[in-house]
């Protein structure tokens, strides 16, 4: 069985609203971002969603940061820092890491709090 294409005229109007569709998101995605909301899914490490306020059927969020991880990521820029020597360099120092000390328990479980 074969597809018909469809007619020219209707795909340069196909064309032309996915375009429109596209910039219309991207447009809302950045009115969202300035003012304050976050647009991600999953947040990023050392941060937590909270639900700020409801407009219509949405729920307005913006990122905190999450005080189970604050000290696990303070902890991974203190070893990135080139101004401190602290961060370890060699297998012998594995036992500083942060999964020998579990940090990450509860990560990701409950990131989205009213």
């Amino acid at each position: 069985m074969r597809l018909a294409c469809p007619p020219p005229s209707q795909t340069r109007w196909l064309l032309f609203r996915d375009q429109f569709q596209g910039e219309f998101y991207v447009r809302k995605l950045a009115k969202t971002a300035s003012q304050g909301f976050w647009n991600g899914a999953l947040p990023p490490i050392g941060y937590r969603i909270v639900a700020v306020e409801q407009r219509g059927s949405r729920i307005k969020k913006k990122l905190e940061i999450d005080p189970l991880q604050a000290q696990t990521v303070r902890t991974i820029y203190r070893w990135r820092s080139p101004a401190t020597g602290t961060r370890p360099d060699g297998p012998e120092d594995h036992r500083h890491a942060p999964q020998a000390r579990d940090c990450t328990s509860g990560y990701r479980r409950d990131h989205l709090r009213a």
